[in-house]
């Protein structure tokens, strides 16, 4: 159900593109500095977007390094730790068992009033 919610978003959001590119076709003139031309309008606001989007991807990973940094050193950690149990398991099957004797219990009476 999940992955059909994906579809049609990205259907409605492919038709929206198709329909924006249909309604602005006019030309438009860009001076870029090193570059100028007359480009479709349709063009210059995807390419926006595109550039958006994409220097927002790159800020939210950076903003991110720190977390998975974090994320990295507790999984090494916990891997280490799961080793060591089962290092310690594999040397506790190794040992004989053992019973300590305690002796008797050492059971007293209770007595009331002294």
């Amino acid at each position: 159900m999940k992955r059909l919610g994906w579809w049609i978003a990205f259907a409605v959001l492919t038709a929206a593109a198709i329909l924006f590119t249909v309604f602005n076709l006019g030309a438009t003139e860009v001076d870029l500095g090193l570059w100028s031309g007359t480009v479709p309008l349709f063009a210059v606001v995807l390419a926006s977007l595109l550039v958006g989007f994409l220097t927002g991807l790159c800020v939210a990973w950076g903003a991110g390094h720190r977390r998975r940094r974090q994320l990295r050193a507790h999984a090494d950690r916990n891997a280490a730790l799961l080793r060591q149990i089962d290092e310690l398991r594999r040397d506790q099957a190794t040992q004989p068992h053992r019973v300590i004797d305690t002796g008797p219990p050492n059971r007293t009476k209770l007595v009331a009033g002294l």
